[in-house]
């Protein structure tokens, strides 16, 4: 009889666990969903839809300075136009476009979640072991994944190449440009998939949470190559937040990142194999590998990865659900189908506009 009401306690516990999981799963997957139907959004934005928007901003700010001064609307309008063609404004309206996209829909989940904004960017003074290791292993682990898809995939991936990227010539583009690659995204995508996204998950399962937020994260990028180096350097960044508690440290490897990329980017604009730069960049992408190698068998050894999650981040008591219970919660969603169908969509209109 006891053992009856144990085993009926237990059931009801373990169902009451599900439906938590699945509403934080839910609440997740929703808000990953709408950054994605922002970003949609932003795919319609070609060259004559931006010069609308221009023409429109430039008419409303010429409509109120001309009110409160003796300039005429024309040539308020005919001045705010000339900077708006400027490469310097258009990083900038790259900019806001890029942090609405992201913290419009991570600081509703942060608010419902529950996740303070103090939490989220909290600062863990007491550097881990070695972390200097942390840097070389996170970079080689997704060059070596990017390795191993294009020997897979070979050629099918040359579709998704962007090589008509316009990069900014002028010093202030060029500054302004890093800002929105490499110091931006260090910051507010570690604070959204990792400070909101992963800790709000992480009270219903440390492996789940890590590979929910990690598929996300490479995800949001869209293009599959990037995906696929996105997920495993989530992966790792994830494990490092869990392991420490912080996002700066996932952060710096982050800024290391999409430095390097903005470097790559520029380097490319100088052809031949015989140029420097070219060799340095080969250089850097094989030694990273071999770092992710030699990384991984010295973390093996060492018990590294037999980590406890960290008490500041989530519960130590953690719910007690079976795989299937978490491939049902997260398969069997209708914010799951949602977040695909807007991501095959966004895909189609990137990558496949002969299609539409």
């Amino acid at each position: 009889m006891q053992l009856g009401m144990i085993h009926q306690q237990e059931l009801q516990r373990s169902r009451a666990q599900k439906k938590q999981a699945g509403k934080a799963f839910s609440m997740a997957i929703a808000f990953s969903a709408l950054m994605l139907s922002i970003l949609l959004a932003y795919s319609f934005i070609d060259a004559d839809v931006y010069k609308n928007i221009c023409h429109a901003l430039a008419d409303a700010l010429a409509y109120i300075i001309s009110g409160v001064s003796n300039l005429s609307f024309e040539h308020v309008k005919n001045s705010a136009l000339a900077m708006m063609g400027t490469e310097v404004f258009a990083v900038c309206f790259n900019i806001f476009t890029y942090l609405f996209s992201l913290i419009f829909p991570f600081a509703i989940l942060s608010k419902a979640a529950g996740i303070r904004p103090r939490q989220a960017f909290h600062v863990n003074s007491d550097c881990p072991n070695k972390f200097w290791l942390y840097i070389p292993f996170g970079l080689g682990a997704g060059y070596t994944v990017n390795l191993i898809v294009r020997l897979i995939f070979g050629g099918l991936l040359d579709r998704f190449i962007e090589t008509d990227t316009q990069l900014p010539q002028t010093v202030a583009g060029i500054i302004l440009y890093f800002i929105m690659i490499a110091f931006l995204p260090a910051i507010f995508e570690e604070w959204a998939f990792r400070g909101v996204l992963l800790r709000a998950l992480l009270p219903y399962g440390q492996t789940f949470a890590l590979v929910v937020s990690s598929v996300i994260f490479g995800l949001m990028h869209v293009n599959p190559p990037q995906a696929a180096f996105a997920t495993c350097f989530g992966i790792v960044a994830g494990f490092i937040y869990i392991k420490t508690g912080s996002i700066w440290y996932g952060a710096l490897i982050h800024l290391l990142n999409n430095a390097y990329t903005v470097f790559t980017a520029y380097t490319l604009q100088f052809k031949g194999s015989e140029n420097p730069l070219v060799i340095v960049e080969s250089t850097f992408v094989f030694g990273a590998i071999a770092c992710f190698i030699v990384g991984l068998i010295l973390f093996i050894r060492s018990g590294f990865f037999k980590t406890s999650i960290m008490h500041s981040v989530a519960p130590p008591d953690k719910p007690k659900l079976s795989i299937k219970q978490y491939f049902s919660l997260s398969l069997a969603n209708v914010f799951t189908a949602l977040f695909v169908i807007i991501y095959v969509v966004v895909l189609i209109v990137r990558y496949f506009p002969e299609y539409l």
